[in-house]
């Protein structure tokens, strides 16, 4: 089991793109966006982790559109 997520944070601009990616299994959150994070995340398929599938926090934003996010699979 992967631990980790996918960070997005401190100052990631909005021309930064999260794109057609698969991210899975993870402990935590699948992508994590904070400290003033702002990417867009698209496109992309976030699923089977024990947690969240993204989570916003800490001041982070982003424009998120066009994935696929489901739980952990019975």
């Amino acid at each position: 089991m992967n631990e980790s997520c996918l960070r997005m944070c401190t100052n990631v601009p909005s021309t930064q793109f999260l794109r057609d990616n698969t991210i899975m299994g993870n402990h935590w959150g699948g992508v994590d966006i904070r400290h003033a994070g702002d990417p867009v995340i698209t496109k992309n398929i976030i699923c089977n982790g024990l947690s969240d599938g993204i989570v916003i926090g800490e001041k982070g934003k982003g424009s998120i559109e066009n994935n696929v996010i489901s739980g952990k699979e019975a």
